[in-house]
């Protein structure tokens, strides 16, 4: 019997802990299970950012409450400990995929799971990550046949605050929001997500939602409109660049114009733009795609790639980004419509050593392809088949650069994986006699030195604007 204040397993007929002396407490028929322990990683940011809400803020989150149902019915026919095993192999990889996208488990209630996005750690895209998260547990839930999840997603203000250890953080969350989701999540019904309002105004750009009818919900005056996910446009945060002006920034944009000239005769560049987060990276390429295409006749084709800080582990994943935009496929596309689409845009080619791309492509996008082929790609070593795969599709970058100008660019680069690391290192290789502008965008600690002898390589550090911009900026903005 282990002894709910130290530990200490103890023998089963023990009446007192053996390792502090308290008096035991015969164990419940209920079902229990802990939260699991942050990964290291995530531990040390709630460590760095935890201190300051110990005394309680209001803070703008996320919340996802999810119930899990059938373990009711599995106590019929199991033991408790048959069913508090599957209860808590259920939450270690509800855990796994909340973990994944920094969310931080409030708490456990009963068969239910109560998850912040916003405290203690705050990101930009906080409101998608839960959704994509919420998404996420569903596909889960499907490895467990007899059990079922829903889910309600609020965002919204809430007070929180934390004590107890680095790595097991109690927070206190109180407010409307969280009692909202709640009340989504018992009206969602099993395997389905309702949300809110203001998580579907502010992810629609990323999510596909179909609105549902209003419903009553206690505690509210008014019928709540929920919206439930129908497939995914985008996993990352389309920033909101537009709506904001560009103050200076005169002598990088000249440089950048200066760049495209030499694009244009087929002399290929490369341009880092290196700045702390929010300084404007993303908004100087945006304004300057925008200046080139509303002054120049010139064909030109974009297309950008982004890494994620939670999807690190991807391969290739900005690549794939890119490569969607280039063959028409979308994220929402099945395994066997990608595979029909590679092939028809290869084939359009009408190069016959292209051809070797098309299982290549099929195998990295888990589409549809053949026993044979997919067996005859994993007997490559792993670095043959990416230098392959590499080698093809900066072959058919350079083939499209030959009839339009063509710009590329990979941001937040600081979170890329090492196969896209190697990709960018290869191509940025080969584009010096090409029409191909290359954009990589990344955070000062991350460095790319190996290039800087290049002619075609330059560099663009951005800085804090000046007192009389940053307040000019500010006016602008409000």
């Amino acid at each position: 019997m282990k002894c709910s204040e130290c530990g200490f397993e103890n023998l089963a007929n023990a009446r007192f802990c053996s390792g502090c002396g308290v008096k035991l407490k015969a164990p419940s028929k209920e079902v229990t299970h802990e939260i699991p322990l942050l990964p290291a990683d995530l531990a040390r940011k709630v460590q760095a950012s935890s201190s300051k809400y110990l005394k309680g803020s209001r803070r703008n989150v996320a919340v996802i409450f999810a119930d899990v149902s059938g373990f009711t019915a599995m106590t019929e026919t199991l033991d408790p400990e048959e069913v508090t095993e599957c209860m808590n192999s259920v939450f270690q990889r509800l855990s796994d995929v909340i973990y994944s996208y920094e969310g931080y488990i409030d708490k456990f209630i009963g068969d239910c799971v109560m998850v912040l996005f916003g405290a203690p750690i705050a990101h930009e895209d906080d409101l998608l990550r839960a959704v994509l998260c919420g998404i996420d547990m569903l596909k889960v839930m499907m490895e467990f046949e007899e059990l079922e999840l829903s889910i309600g997603i609020t965002s919204g203000k809430v007070v929180a605050g934390g004590v107890g250890s680095d790595q097991k953080m109690d927070y206190t969350v109180m407010g409307d929001t969280v009692n909202l989701a709640q009340r989504l999540e018992l009206s969602a019904g099993n395997g389905k997500i309702f949300v809110g309002e203001k998580i579907y105004h502010e992810t629609q750009s990323e999510i596909e939602y179909r609105k549902l009818k209003s419903i009553k919900v206690k505690g509210k005056k008014k019928p709540v409109i929920p919206f439930t996910p129908v497939s995914v446009k985008s996993r990352y945060l389309t920033r909101r660049i537009k709506e904001v002006p560009i103050i200076g920034r005169d002598s990088e944009m000249d440089l950048l114009e200066k760049l495209f000239k030499k694009v244009k005769k087929s002399n290929g560049q490369v341009v880092s733009i290196v700045g702390n987060a929010g300084i404007g990276k993303s908004k100087l390429g945006y304004e300057f795609q925008l200046k080139i295409l509303k002054n120049t006749k010139d064909k030109i084709q974009i297309f950008e790639g982004r890494c994620i800080d939670y999807l690190k582990g991807s391969d290739y994943l900005p690549l794939k980004q890119i490569l969607r935009r280039l063959i028409g496929a979308s994220e929402s596309d099945s395994k066997e419509d990608i595979s029909k689409t590679i092939e028809k845009f290869i084939k359009s080619f009408k190069t016959k050593s292209f051809c070797q791309l098309i299982p290549l492509l099929k195998y990295l996008f888990s589409s549809e392809i053949s026993e044979q082929e997919k067996l005859q790609i994993e007997q490559l070593k792993a670095e043959d088949r990416d230098f392959i795969l590499n080698r093809l599709i900066i072959l058919i970058f350079k083939k499209i650069a030959k009839t339009k100008t063509l710009i590329i660019i990979f941001e937040d680069l600081h979170w890329s994986d090492n196969a896209t690391l190697k990709f960018c290192e290869s191509l940025i290789k080969e584009l010096n006699d090409s029409g191909i502008f290359l954009f990589l965008l990344f955070r000062p600690e991350f460095e790319l030195e190996k290039f800087s002898g290049l002619s075609y390589y330059h560099q663009i550090n951005l800085k804090s604007l000046p007192k009389n911009e940053g307040l000019k900026l500010a006016c602008e903005i409000l």
